[in-house]
């Protein structure tokens, strides 16, 4: 038998409205507001969840479809804030906050009140607006994607029958990519850590921040993390903490020429907790620097030349290296190889042409040694 009864609140007063206790069909004691104050009406509320229980307890209901029901009564923003909880411990604070305000934002621009509001056309018709307003199918696609990963945790936490978005289809981003990044040729890099060195004297850390991207792969996020203990020198062992992906701990080996500068401006006393770079090295600064070093920002196919190109340049020069697929994948901490080929592997012309096709065999095949060259 269930109970009715007021319960106090944190500041000791007795609560308004009524709370309710039942056991479940599966035996477990389940406790919820009635919503009112009216003892009577709470009573109702309290023999219609115990009339739910004997029916499912009889057959004459299936549990499952019950659950369903309950959870189809909940707002929208109840089961996100649950979702996002578990995301929590899941997934850097950048990436998380990323999520909320992508799905915050289509519950606000469709009026999402319950999950059911979640209808196919509604959401397609939503994302192709965005595609007229000019944002990039790469932009669209993330949106799609935060709301199919939420839908599906709700299926598989029985909380939705099925996800609605599945049939929604993801925009073409191959033939829409709005920023294309270049991979810096090797006398751009020279001249640019050049560049860099040439300011240490008043910015001792400006070359190191060129020199983690190109050399180890890290993105600015990474390291405004980075900390003194994060770097083992003489196990030349690089860890980072909190990155893009869900892992908590990466760890990744040190490029000699990485660890030769990180000994040269590493302070006397530097604990371990104490940041490697106090301050980021600009935007603005960076541009200048690119400038200085002839690297053109913006060339004549419209690739860009930022920070985050250094990165790219880092995955292209592991592939040229011929670093296995797995290994590549590993040190770009990436979660599939083709991500990796797909943004981070940039071949201009003249390395498709010297690593490629002047290696590939005439139709007469090899020339013979000795042969004279277009010999009949």
């Amino acid at each position: 038998m269930g109970s009715i009864y007021k319960r106090k609140g944190r500041n000791g007063k007795t609560l308004r409205n009524y709370s309710i206790i039942w056991r479940d069909h599966l035996g477990k004691r389940r406790t919820e507001s009635s919503g009112t104050s009216d003892k009577r009406a709470a009573a109702q509320i309290l023999a219609e969840k115990e009339r739910e229980v004997r029916l499912i307890l009889s057959g004459a209901v299936d549990p499952l479809q019950e659950r369903y029901r309950e959870q189809a009564a909940k707002s929208a923003r109840q089961h996100l804030a649950d979702y996002l909880a578990i995301c929590k411990d899941k997934e850097a604070q950048s990436g998380l906050r990323e999520k909320a305000r992508h799905l915050n934002w289509m519950l606000d621009e469709l009026g999402i009140v319950k999950l059911s509001d979640f209808q196919p056309d509604r959401v397609d018709l939503l994302l192709s607006s965005l595609s007229e307003q000019g944002k990039s199918a790469r932009t669209v696609n993330l949106k799609l994607e935060c709301a199919r990963s939420f839908l599906g945790w709700c299926v598989r936490m029985g909380r939705l029958q099925s996800n609605p978005l599945r049939v929604v289809q993801k925009r073409n981003e191959l033939i829409d990519r709005r920023y294309v990044r270049r991979a810096l040729t090797d006398e751009e890099v020279v001249a640019l850590i050049d560049r860099a060195r040439d300011q240490s004297a008043h910015a001792p850390l400006r070359p190191l921040w060129y020199l983690f991207p190109l050399l180890a792969g890290l993105r600015s996020g990474d390291m405004k993390r980075l900390r003194w203990r994060d770097l083992d020198l003489d196990a030349r062992i690089l860890t980072i903490r909190g990155g893009k992906a869900r892992r908590r701990v990466d760890r990744l080996p040190l490029h000699s020429e990485l660890v030769a500068e990180l000994l040269r401006v590493r302070p006397i006393t530097a604990l371990p907790m104490a940041p490697v770079f106090p301050h980021a090295v600009s935007n603005a600064t960076r541009r200048k620097d690119f400038k200085s070093a002839g690297i053109e920002l913006v060339n004549d196919r419209g690739e860009v030349a930022d920070l985050h190109g250094l990165r790219v340049t880092y995955g292209t020069r592991l592939a040229l290296a011929g670093v296995t697929p797995a290994v590549h994948q590993s040190l770009m901490r990436h979660s599939t190889f083709e991500l990796s080929v797909k943004y981070y592997v940039r071949l201009g012309i003249d390395v498709l042409e010297e690593r490629g096709i002047d290696l590939l065999p005439g139709a007469r095949g090899p020339a013979k040694p000795g042969a004279a060259s277009g010999g009949a």
